[in-house]
Formats: C-alpha cells, structure tokens, sequence
C-alpha cells in the first residue's frame, strides 16, 4: 500500500477475508487501508467468521460431523473458539489463519479510526445450510423469503457472527 498517498480515495474494499491471513499485521494493515481514504471516506471489509465457520461446518455433505466435533483438541476447536486462531493443520488446506468475532472487528476498526461501523453476517440465516439453500432457490416465493429474512436479520447484532463472514463498513474520522 505504500505506492498510495494519505487521503487518496474516497472508498476502500477489502473483500475475500485477507485480513484473516495477516495474522500479527491485521491491525497495521488497517491502519494502511484507513491511511489511503480521504477523511470522511468510506471502508469495506469482509474477514471469516469464528462462529460462523463452526456453524458452517454442520451444514456440509459427506462430512464426518462425530470425528470433528468429537474430536476437539486434533481440530484444535477450543482453540480457534477462544484465541480465533488456526494454524497450519495437516488436514487444512488453508495457511494459518485467524478468525474474528464482530466484536473484534469492531474494535479493531475502531482503534484504527473507522467510525459509524455497521456489522452484517454474510449468509446470516442460511450460512452453513448449502443443501437447503440450494432447494430453496429452486422455489422464487421460497427464495424471496429466504433473502427477505437474512436481509432482516443480517446487522442484527445478536445475528452477526453466525454469517460465515463478518461484513463491515465505516468511514474514516475526520
């Protein structure tokens, strides 16, 4: 980011949950994405869910539900549940990461001078429920429904962290 100067653009959009992947540096490098929006500009951000990815996990086909949850310390759970931390697993095919909470998420924008933060979980009422999502798709009045409630529910705070991803969005204090 540092090709960029201070107060370059009005809007910045970090999607895709790269923050999960920075590990130590998820705050510099919000401090980096808040340094390059004018004052009063706007930030996007979408980061995993901790809640959200144990939720996830239920709603999958073909999947051993009793050898992962009932085996708690090899998938390190409580780990990730307390800490928001996985690191390299033999049986992940993803680089250690950490998973947020909105709480979290909000605090960390915050501290990095994002104000006005609005959170959203993203799917909030179908994360983790792909088969039945699938169904209902199929259906437009059932469909409609579906969309019309997560989009009820989305920012409601006590909704928030069961999306498989946190959604936020600020603006930078003047």
């Amino acid at each position: 980011m540092s090709i960029f100067q201070d107060n370059t653009f009005d809007t910045v959009v970090c999607f895709g949950a790269p923050l999960n992947y920075l590990l130590e540096n998820r705050e510099k490098a919000v401090k980096e994405l808040v340094r390059v929006i004018k004052p009063g500009g706007n930030i996007l951000v979408s980061v995993n869910s901790k809640w959200g990815v144990i939720r996830t996990q239920l709603g999958r086909e073909d999947f051993d539900y009793t050898s992962f949850f009932g085996q708690p310390d090899y998938w390190l759970i409580d780990q990730v549940v307390t800490t928001g931390d996985l690191p390299k697993h033999e049986m992940v095919n993803h680089p250690p990461r950490h998973f947020f909470d909105a709480e979290e998420l909000e605090t960390l924008l915050s501290i990095c001078g994002v104000e006005n933060i609005v959170l959203g979980g993203s799917p909030c009422i179908s994360s983790g429920f792909r088969k039945a999502t699938e169904m209902l798709e199929k259906d437009e009045i059932a469909w409609m429904t579906i969309l019309r409630l997560d989009e009820q529910a989305y920012c409601k705070k006590t909704m928030v962290d069961n999306g498989e991803f946190i959604l936020a969005k600020g603006t930078k204090k003047y």
